[in-house]
């Protein structure tokens, strides 16, 4: 499996009065005044939600193989960054009963990009059978600088082309780089038998890949001759992609972060007002979500035993 497939439950449908506006995806970012406390923020390209009103989320459900809960009003979206193509909103999580999220800690390190020609994978969901999906493409380019005018707003910014196909409804989808890593200090556990064998009989010693898929941008737009105002198939199959340092900066900008200390003065004068809190023995921090627990439980059930 090149990524973790929860990261397909991050992904998040924009409409407006029941018609589609495009994709989002959820990041959470940790809190600057509250230990182990996590803030969501919804993420998705300006062009997607600028000058519309009554916009609302679908929130894809993990236990129910993605399909949507019912729809619930956005919070407000702003667009940090003047020029950019991008808009965050915070992200009402007590509206919804699940939800997952790609953390601000695992985009693409600050200062390095994805690899020229890896694999990229766009996610958004799919109408057909209405549940989160991922397309596939390649970084075709770096840096290349773009400017487009939607809805009378003007965008310019330094973005990657990705080699793909695309579709209507998914400008904001979230993007991920898969790159690979030899983990060098851990055992393949591969049998004899299948292992490769040198001419001269001998074998090599194996040690496994370990596949990482980071954050890597937003897909924003797609080239396509002549320009039809509408986010349909793309015939030159090339679209663009909103680095992640343009979301990592959004995130933490002063108006950004100021906003998030009220957020988080008011959830303490709240928590205070409410009084001592009961909590579950079995969960190991707040910010810890069923998945994660699971996955760390299950890991200690399959360690292998020493021979």
């Amino acid at each position: 499996m090149p990524i973790d497939p929860r990261m397909l439950y991050s992904v998040v449908r924009i409409t407006s009065h029941g018609d589609l506006l495009g994709t989002g995806s959820i990041i959470t970012v940790p809190s600057e005044t509250i230990p182990r406390k996590r803030w969501p923020y919804v993420v998705t390209a300006d062009h997607v939600v600028a000058g519309y009103e009554g916009i609302e989320l679908e929130i894809p459900d993990l236990r129910n193989n993605g399909k949507p809960f019912p729809a619930i009003p956005a919070e407000p979206f702003v667009q940090p960054l003047e020029g950019i193509d991008l808009a965050i909103s915070h992200f009402a999580m007590d509206k919804v009963p699940r939800w997952h999220e790609t953390r601000i800690e695992h985009f693409v390190p600050e200062g390095h990009v994805a690899p020229l020609g890896g694999e990229i994978y766009y996610m958004g969901i799919f109408a057909g059978a209405d549940v989160p999906m991922a397309r596939s493409g390649t970084l075709g380019s770096l840096d290349i600088p773009h400017t487009k005018v939607n809805n009378g707003r003007s965008y310019s910014y330094s973005a990657d082309l990705v080699d793909c196909r695309s579709y209507e409804g998914f400008s904001g989808s979230p993007c991920f780089s898969v790159m690979n890593y030899a983990a060098v200090d851990m055992p393949a556990h591969v049998p004899v038998e299948f292992a490769p064998v040198r001419a001269d009989g001998s074998q090599p010693k194996l040690v496994p890949i370990a596949i990482v898929a980071s954050f890597c941008g937003v897909f924003v737009a797609h080239y396509d001759d002549p320009p039809s105002g509408r986010d349909v198939e793309s015939k030159y199959g090339v679209g663009v992609m909103l680095p992640c340092d343009y979301v990592r900066d959004a995130l933490m900008t002063d108006r950004v972060v100021a906003d998030r200390m009220k957020v988080a003065a008011e959830w303490k004068r709240r928590k205070a007002a409410e009084g001592p809190q009961p909590y579950d023995v079995g969960v190991t921090a707040e910010d810890d979500s069923e998945w994660d627990n699971f996955e760390a439980l299950t890991k200690k059930l399959v360690a292998p035993k020493p021979r």
